[in-house]
């Protein structure tokens, strides 16, 4: 009694809320005058990946340990945890659990990056004394997402704590940190390789604990290997990650080249840019530095070849893209054939409304509505939705063409 009463919270399902949690209550009242925990949690149901209670009638029963020898515990975790929201059941289906295992892989992946550029976490980083604009911004990204974490546990956010995470590994630190850390670690410059250096290693093992109660295996023995088990022989018993001061005066700047990278990939994927071909791009004078200066993650990230300065005016054939109300010209001619992609987007869009006519014709009539199941409904006009989106993007890229 005197070590684990009370606890700080139940997580029962809402099934024996009656059968159990009731009786714990009035039990503990009876005999020691005070309930057994603080709070409780009812967690969601587990079902089939169509909504579906499982079943032995139904034959739509999953084994944790066939999913586990398939997919692995993390895996199983994670996917648990995605869909851990108040109110909601967690839907467990092969395709959640493949994209909950090449996250794993991800991380996985992100390890080995580490380990070519020589990054650990054996030594302590100073945080105040971090200097370029990218590796200010990671860690000012880590502060934020540790503030998010925090609160989603707090209010037993689950869902949220692994969300946050995912987005945290997968897009920011693998997409962008990692990918702009490639021509900082070629730096002619050795105080910047040796920053980045220890960032990227103390970055990582900052996700790792930020990870490790979603994915207990890999992250131990991850963190393992980057500590060398110096921080008090498991990850368990390390401190839970809190906000560093970091110096910000780079963040923005990393923050506009993200938006620049971004709009650029938007337009080379619009007007679908052979991905071997790197462009030229023509910028104002006032900002010609500004980009010249990130050349080399322009070129990495978005494949531009070089950036001159715009002494001529806009031309049918070049695509235009705007950053900050600063506006970038990418000539195309020879790049693409214009008239074949008209005709092809005129093809698409055609193919699109009709197949849109049908759904919304099937959605228009008034017998299906009565006699189709909800589920059916319910994926047409997910369909529908999707169908619009798709269309209305299509007829935009033909409108830039024209």
């Amino acid at each position: 009694l005197e070590a684990f009463f009370p606890q700080f919270a139940i997580m029962p399902g809402r099934d024996i809320l009656p059968f159990w949690v009731i009786r714990m209550l009035m039990m503990s009242h009876l005999l020691l005058g005070r309930p057994p925990f603080k709070y409780i949690y009812c967690h969601a149901m587990v079902v089939d990946a169509h909504g579906q209670k499982m079943s032995k009638t139904k034959g739509n029963g999953l084994s944790p340990l066939d999913l586990i020898d398939a997919h692995g515990t993390d895996a199983l975790r994670l996917t648990m945890a995605l869909q851990a929201a108040v109110g909601q059941d967690i839907r467990v289906g092969v395709n959640l659990l493949e994209n909950a295992r090449n996250f794993v892989t991800k991380l996985w992946n992100a390890a080995l990056y580490l380990e070519r550029q020589g990054a650990t976490a054996t030594t302590p980083l100073d945080p105040t004394a971090v200097k370029h604009p990218v590796n200010q911004w990671i860690l000012a990204e880590l502060n934020t997402a540790i503030a998010t974490i925090d609160g989603a546990a707090e209010g037993f956010r689950f869902n949220e704590w692994a969300q946050t995470g995912y987005q945290l590994l997968w897009n920011t630190f693998c997409d962008w940190y990692l990918e702009l850390t490639k021509p900082l670690m070629q730096s002619t410059d050795a105080a910047v390789v040796t920053e980045t250096r220890a960032v990227l290693g103390a970055a990582f093992e900052t996700i790792l604990r930020l990870l490790h109660p979603l994915l207990p295996f890999v992250t131990e023995d991850l963190w393992q290997h980057f500590t060398a088990g110096q921080r008090g022989g498991s990850i368990m018993r390390a401190p839970w990650p809190t906000a560093l001061a970091v110096p910000t005066s780079g963040v923005a700047e990393i923050q506009w080249l993200q938006r620049a990278i971004s709009a650029l990939r938007t337009m080379r994927s619009e007007l679908r840019v052979p991905a071997s071909t790197a462009l030229a791009v023509l910028v104002p004078k006032v900002a010609l530095n500004h980009y010249q200066t990130h050349a080399a993650s322009f070129s990495l990230m978005a494949k531009i070849g070089t950036f001159a300065e715009a002494t001529r005016p806009q031309q049918k054939t070049d695509a235009v893209v705007v950053v900050d109300g600063v506006q970038l010209l990418v000539p195309l001619e020879g790049v693409i054939d214009f008239a074949a992609e008209v005709e092809r987007l005129q093809k698409e869009i055609g193919k699109i409304e009709a197949d849109l006519g049908k759904v919304r014709a099937q959605l228009g009539n008034e017998g299906f509505m009565a006699r189709a199941p909800e589920a059916t409904v319910a994926e047409k006009r997910a369909a529908e939705t999707s169908l619009a989106a798709n269309l209305h993007q299509l007829q935009q890229a033909l409108a830039r063409l024209r």
